[in-house]
This record gives C-alpha cells, structure tokens and sequence, in this order.
C-alpha cells in the first residue's frame, strides 16, 4: 500500500526523529511528526477512495466473426465522499485479443465519472471472458496506492473463419407421395389441407360452417406446414487425425469449414443439427448456437466415430449430411472401420456430401485423403478432397455446384 516514495518519507522520518533527539533541535520533531502525518493521511484516503470506485463494462457486439474487431467501453464512477487521486487502469484481456490495455486518469470528483475505449480484434475463435478492471489509485503525493480489481467480467464470442460459398445449396431427392415434398400436417400452417372433426382445443376460428351444416357436426380446416429442409452436419474433431497446431492447424480447417457450410445452409432455411465427436445427443439447434458451439469446440481425445455415428443410424429420410473429416491413421491399407461405419450412419439420408481435409499437407500425416475419398465416393457420398490453406469455395463446388438451389428456390 505504502509507494517507494512513502517508504522513503518515513524512513526520512525517522531520521529526522533521531537527529533532532540527538541534537536536541525540536524543529526536527516537528518535520518528523508533519511526514508520518501526512503519510497516514495518503493512506487513509487512498483507502477509503479506491473502496468506493465502481465499473461497468460494455463489448459491442459480444459475438464477431473472425478476424473483425469489438468495441470495449468501460466507465468508472466515484461513489466515494473524497475526490480521488491519480488513476491507473487496466483492464484484463487475453493476450489473443489486445495487449493489456491500460489507460491513466487524473482523478475523479466525488460522484464524478470517466470513460475509456479500447479495440480488441477476434485474431482466434473461442469463448472469452474480459475482465476485472485493475484500478490503482495514488494520493496526490505519491506516498500510497491501492490496488483493487472493480466490475464484472464481461463475455466476448469469436466465431471460426468464415468463407462465402456461392449463392446455393445442394438440393435433395424429394420425398413422399408422386414427388411433393414431405409436409407435416399442423393446426394451422400456410395451405389448406383438408376438413377434419373438430377436437377439444381447437380455435373456433377454424371451423368451416358450410362443412359443420352439412355433416350437423363442428368441422375444422385443417393446414399444413411448408417443408422445411433438414441438414445435418457432423465435424471431426479428434486430435488423433488431425495435424498441427494453432490457426494453420487442419482441425481449425475442418472447423472452419463446418462453420461455413452451416453459415450458408442457415441462409437458406434449412433446419441444422451439429454433431462432434464427443456428443450425446443430436437435435436441432438455432444457427447462433451451432455457431456458439463451433467457436468453443476444443479438439477431442476420442480414438473413434463410432459413438457419435450411432446417433446418425437410422434416420430414414434425413435430409442432408454432410460430413468435415480427417483420414483417420492406415486409410490408405484397406477400408478404415471409421469409414465403413460413416457408410453405415448415412444410408437413411438422401444427400451425403464428405469434405475430407487432406491431412497430408502437414509432416508425419501419413496416407493421403484420397483412399477414404474413394471408399465413400463407392458408397454414394459425393466426396472432395479438401486442402488447408486452399479456398473451401472451390472444394465445396465441386461436390455441391452442380445441383446448387438458385437463392429463394424450393
């Protein structure tokens, strides 16, 4: 608490105390007794002023895309009775996203308040926590300081790497009777449907008199609900395939690839469900949350597929799956177990698209990703070879383009 100036005051102090004992010179009691005095003071007011600082913090937006910056405001505010001294700020930030940003304010008036901006850039994808705020505050003297962490912490979301892929998707066999796309029959819906009994619960808004007249019985109409496309993307994580390490990494390629195809499904209205290697479960999530989700994934320590591909088995009529692998160790010596189970999980599906990111680019990869390419492209996967470093754009129309939906098609 006490400064290397206050230590050095008292020390002076101290001094004088003996000298004037020793030389018998009351004045240098007094200038003794004035610097204790008024190191006592300093650290008086700088204990009850820095227990008395409040801050607030605010990150515009909380979610960006990789490589884009956010706003961070933080504002500071004496609550205090006493006018503070000298200030010191710094704010904790990870190092991935600015340099300790630190600011010096002259002080704050009893009830006075301060703003400070800084920019941070989203240079890694991840869930981030900012914060505390470090205050240090001085006494005008410099004789003592007090250090104390004030406000909350504050969440900053940094998506993975995006890439534009075009203005289509690739469009699956319709299903259901002469063609029509699958429908789901609902209360109400976009088209009429048909005429059915009328049930406890239904809106009397429904009813379709001239029917109820006919029949001498409440009949309701009956909607359907518009087709909504279904997608399902599965990302391998596994470090165990996977090569490198940091941004260039092929597993941040995978995950930025995953990241992509959903950001451009998404645009399209197609229901997504995103599944990793370590998951439990499989249901349909909002694009934000995939999104969310593909921002924290940290790499998996499962040896297999295998757990996550039961969740895909037997889901007739699934839609879309579309799968960002890794040529697992020995793909080239035979059909891997992990590519013979991927065969299995995606029969019930109408389209099955790999992108299989060639692990080869990196030293000690092993196979090349062609072997699996091939094993899947036999078993009616539409499959490319995906190198990092490489536009995703030019891999994905290859396997994607030639069938793409115009934007708004059906």
């Amino acid at each position: 608490m006490i400064t290397e100036r206050g230590a050095g005051v008292l020390i002076g102090a101290a001094f004088a105390w003996l000298l004037g004992r020793f030389l018998g010179v009351p004045e240098l009691y007094v200038l003794s007794t004035g610097a204790l005095v008024l190191t006592g003071l300093s650290v008086a007011a700088v204990w009850l002023s820095a227990g008395r600082i409040e801050a607030d913090r605010t990150v515009a937006p909380v979610r960006v895309a990789w490589g884009r910056p956010a706003q961070v405001t933080l504002s500071l505010r004496n609550r205090g009775r006493l006018a503070t001294g000298l200030l010191l700020v710094v704010d904790e930030v990870p190092f991935t996203l600015a340099d300790g940003p630190r600011f010096v304010l002259g002080g704050l008036a009893r009830g006075g308040t301060a703003a400070v901006g800084y920019e941070i850039g989203g240079a890694a994808r991840g869930r981030y926590l900012l914060g505390p705020a470090n205050v240090r505050l001085r006494d005008p003297f410099g004789l003592a300081e007090r250090t104390r962490s004030v406000g909350e912490r504050s969440e900053l979301v940094v998506y993975p790497r995006l890439e534009h892929l075009g203005h289509g998707v690739p469009a699956a066999p319709r299903q259901g009777e002469g063609g029509r796309r699958r429908r789901t029959l609902l209360h109400s819906g976009d088209e009429f449907s048909t005429i059915r009994e009328w049930h406890a619960g239904d809106d009397i808004r429904l009813v379709h008199w001239p029917s109820s007249a006919h029949r001498a019985r409440l009949m309701v109409r009956q909607f359907e609900q518009p087709y909504e496309p279904q997608a399902t993307l599965l990302c391998d994580t596994r470090s165990a395939v996977h090569r490198g390490a940091g941004p260039d990494s092929t597993v941040e390629t995978a995950i930025s690839a995953t990241a992509s195809i959903s950001e451009l499904l998404g645009r399209y209205g197609h229901r997504l469900r995103l599944l990793l290697p370590d998951d439990a479960e499989l249901d349909p999530a909002e694009p934000q949350r995939i999104m969310d989700r593909l921002a924290e994934a940290a790499p998996s320590q499962r040896p297999s597929l295998s757990g996550a591909l039961a969740l895909l088995s037997g889901r007739a009529g699934g839609g879309l799956l579309v799968a960002v692998l890794a040529p697992p160790a020995g793909a080239g010596k035979g059909v891997h177990p992990d590519t013979l189970a991927l065969l299995a999980a995606g029969r019930g599906y109408s389209v099955r698209i790999a992108v299989i990111v060639d692990t080869a680019a990196h030293p000690r990869a092993g196979e090349p990703a062609a072997a699996m390419a091939a094993a899947l492209h036999a078993g009616g996967w539409r499959t490319v070879v995906h190198r990092p470093g490489t536009p995703l754009a030019g891999s994905w129309r290859r396997v994607a383009g030639s069938v793409a939906l115009a934007a708004g098609g059906a």
